[in-house]
């Protein structure tokens, strides 16, 4: 589709504006669509003015999606920001930026496959267990202990993922009594892991 055609009113444009009126009001007791037309309106956004004015379906739908909880709305934007943020984290031009805002847009397949695999274990901790013959990530806290989990990317990237995942916040990195590596999983990773298809 040529966004051209579409004049300046993408579905990107749309949402970064409710997102940017959102927050100017995060403090109003309610918003409505006709505050929303206003703002746009004195922040010199005619094209979705005229949107809005000659669509009466989009009036609707934003008018519907102002309404919600307040919680709510912004926490269905927050999760708007962060897939667009792993959808164009593959893409030339975008992927440094998506990378600057969500560091975990940077997360690669194996690393998402990881870590959903991790989280599917109910462990909150794996160990590495490394030698000549063999390399395994093993839960600890989870029945059943000891079953290894299966690292379905391969190891020649292991290091590259896990450091991305570290600093993205998705893993904690530790040492255990033996000097084994320990990964933890935290909270962030684990929504993480349950947000994203791994399978695409």
């Amino acid at each position: 589709m040529d966004l051209l055609a579409l004049g300046s009113v993408t579905l990107t444009s749309l949402v970064g504006l409710v997102t940017q009126f959102a927050g100017e009001r995060r403090h109003a007791v309610a918003m409505t669509a006709e505050e929303f037309k206003a703002w746009l309106a004195e922040n010199r956004h005619d094209d979705v003015v005229r949107l809005l004015e000659q669509n009466a379906h989009s009036l609707l739908a934003v008018r519907i999606m102002l309404s919600q909880d307040r919680t709510e709305l912004f926490t269905q934007l927050a999760e708007i920001d962060r897939k667009l943020a792993i959808i164009v984290g593959g893409m030339k031009g975008f992927a440094q930026v998506a990378s600057v805002i969500h560091p975990y847009a940077r997360v690669s397949r194996d690393g998402k496959r990881f870590l959903r695999d991790f989280d599917r274990t109910g462990a909150s901790k794996a160990l590495e267990f490394a030698n000549t013959q063999a390399h395994l990530i093993v839960p600890v806290d989870a029945p059943p202990a000891g079953q290894q989990m299966e690292l379905r990317g391969g190891w020649r990237f292991f290091e590259d993922d896990i450091a991305i995942m570290v600093e993205a916040g998705l893993l904690l990195v530790s040492r255990d009594r033996d000097g084994r590596r320990a990964l933890s999983l935290t909270r962030d990773g684990s929504d993480f892991a349950r947000s994203v298809d791994t399978e695409n």
